[in-house]
């Protein structure tokens, strides 16, 4: 065989060779790039979710120390983010957010409090009602956030 067809042969063989690992070099960045941008997603919808649950909660409570009521209305809302939670989230942070609604009912179909009245909260140990629910979201979103990182 000719040496120049030889070298032209080799130089043809480099150059695909090159072109196939650059091309599959540059997908599979675009794949990896493509799947933190999902993730990073995520993780923000479940900070805006558990948020918004925290917000509806504390406004309830503030509700539920002022007055009494056996209005369905006041917890559905929160219904409807659990309900959300439940499709992603872990079995953690649904529980916690359960009991945050055991909580508000309980206090609901207590008696109305002033400011001054509070500590309906201290007689079971615990001042903050979102406490566990809270320490719930952070440490599943520490575990993402620590995925994300990797």
């Amino acid at each position: 065989m000719d040496t120049a067809i030889v070298s032209a042969l080799s130089g043809l063989a480099g150059a695909a060779i090159g072109g196939a690992t650059s091309t599959f070099g540059a997908v599979l960045s675009e794949q990896t790039k493509s799947r933190r941008q999902t993730e990073e997603n995520l993780y923000g919808r479940h900070v805006q979710l558990y948020t918004d649950f925290m917000q509806e909660a504390t406004k309830r409570f503030a509700d539920a120390m002022t007055r009494t009521t056996d209005d369905p209305t006041q917890v559905v809302a929160l219904y409807d983010l659990i309900a959300r939670m439940r499709l992603g989230s872990p079995d953690s942070v649904i529980a916690a957010a359960e009991q945050v609604i055991v909580r508000l009912q309980e206090a609901y179909s207590g008696p109305t409090r002033t400011l001054s009245d509070i500590d309906i909260f201290v007689k079971g140990g615990h001042s903050d009602p979102l406490l566990e629910f809270s320490l719930a979201c952070r440490a599943e979103l520490e575990g993402r956030k620590a995925h994300l990182l990797r």
